[in-house]
């Protein structure tokens, strides 16, 4: 959370309704920030990340290096349009769904 807090994603609170909060709207904040802020480069395999340090051989000339590039880009595109308030809003849905048993 202290990282978190550091870049601006959150802000702590203290006393009895403290602990962390969304610095920003959360339907302005995607998780795709999030995750890279976390995790870094993002990629299906591991040769397409910036921190690897292990390149295949084939690196550069890979017949798979366009299905990568093209899953990597499908990837970034679903995390970066998911804010945080679409997770609040799915979460409500589901506590608020009927549920029928017979």
């Amino acid at each position: 959370m202290n990282q978190l807090k550091q870049i601006g994603f959150v802000v702590s609170r203290r006393g009895n309704k403290g602990g962390y909060l969304l610095n920003r709207s959360p339907g302005e904040l995607t998780i795709g920030e999030v995750i890279k802020f976390i995790q870094g480069s993002i990629g299906p395999v591991e040769c397409m990340l910036d921190s690897s340090d292990d390149k295949c051989s084939l690196y550069g000339r890979c017949v798979f290096l366009p299905v990568w590039e093209k899953a990597r880009e499908a990837m970034l595109n679903v995390y970066d349009s998911i804010t945080f308030q679409q997770l609040v809003d799915s979460e409500n849905a589901k506590e608020h769904a009927i549920h029928y048993s017979i």
